[in-house]
């Protein structure tokens, strides 16, 4: 219930002189009250008259308006709503990543797309992997990651730095949403930095029978290399090449049916609960 109230308070001296009678006004409680007699006399010819002036003060405390209630009772119910994200936290320190060989069938010479809200540290070593694919024995395939400047790149062949694409827009602090889409047929690679492509080349990412997928590391041969240092969240992987509206469509919300291609994506984290306790069509991807 919600009142207003409107108060005043005064103080008011009230006094009466009047001859032969006294008036008392009373207003109110009273308090303070005092009197004054003052007698004095009077001669006409041969006859003297007394008088007695009495005058009686009263301060009075009054409230000239009272509490008043001017709208009717109501009770105002509020629901406290708090947005919570789980994430996965990677520590390059103790060598954290996730195995994800499952889905590797799905990609075979096939489009793909790969997608996450990620939150790297301030400050980086060097290059870190965000989605690693690499050939059966750990050789290069298709590295994903940030460079030690904060560039998003995507390279491939022999060598590291074969068939480079790096981003001249650098992640920021903070969240952001980094992937990229390859198609088989074109050889085409679009890399996106918050829902807007920043760099594009044309080399062969293709992936193959055998081949090995990570997230959060890249293979040197048989030993694991390059792991990311920071958070991910909302990990998303596609056997099509997403197109620039829809890449933003799965950076605007929660992946479900309404995604236009969702009959395509292969596998989705969205962990919440404990990362050896997310699942996807039945399977873990956990390491």
């Amino acid at each position: 219930m919600h009142q207003l109230s409107f108060g005043f308070n005064h103080k008011a001296i009230i006094a009466t002189w009047l001859l032969l009678t006294t008036f008392v006004l009373h207003i109110g409680a009273s308090t303070n009250s005092s009197s004054l007699i003052h007698p004095y006399e009077e001669l006409d010819d041969n006859n003297r008259t007394s008088f007695i002036n009495q005058c009686t003060t009263a301060e009075q405390a009054f409230d000239l308006i009272v509490d008043v209630q001017i709208v009717a009772p109501t009770t105002v119910s509020y629901q406290a709503q708090t947005n919570v994200a789980a994430t996965f936290a990677f520590s390059a320190a103790d060598e954290d990543w996730i195995n994800i060989n499952e889905i590797r069938d799905e990609l075979v010479a096939n489009n793909r797309s790969f997608f996450a809200w990620v939150k790297a540290p301030a400050a980086l070593g060097g290059s870190q992997t965000l989605f690693g694919v690499n050939q059966a024995d750990g050789r290069d395939q298709a590295f994903f990651g940030i460079t030690s400047n904060k560039n998003l790149r995507l390279n491939n062949g022999a060598s590291f730095n074969a068939g480079r694409i790096t981003s001249t827009a650098a992640l920021g602090d903070g969240w952001h949403f980094v992937g990229y889409t390859y198609n088989h047929a074109t050889n085409q690679s679009r890399i996106y930095l918050d829902g807007i492509e920043v760099a594009s080349a044309t080399n062969n990412y293709d992936s193959e029978s055998g081949d090995l997928y990570s997230i959060g590391q890249y293979y040197d041969r048989s030993n694991t290399t390059l792991h990311f240092d920071g958070e991910m969240t909302e990990v998303s992987i596609w056997n099509e090449e997403l197109t620039a509206a829809e890449v933003r469509a799965a950076m605007g919300q929660q992946l479900s049916a309404a995604h236009p291609k969702y009959a395509n994506l292969i596998a989705y984290y969205a962990p919440y609960g404990n990362c050896d306790d997310h699942h996807f069509s039945g399977r873990s991807y956990c390491k």
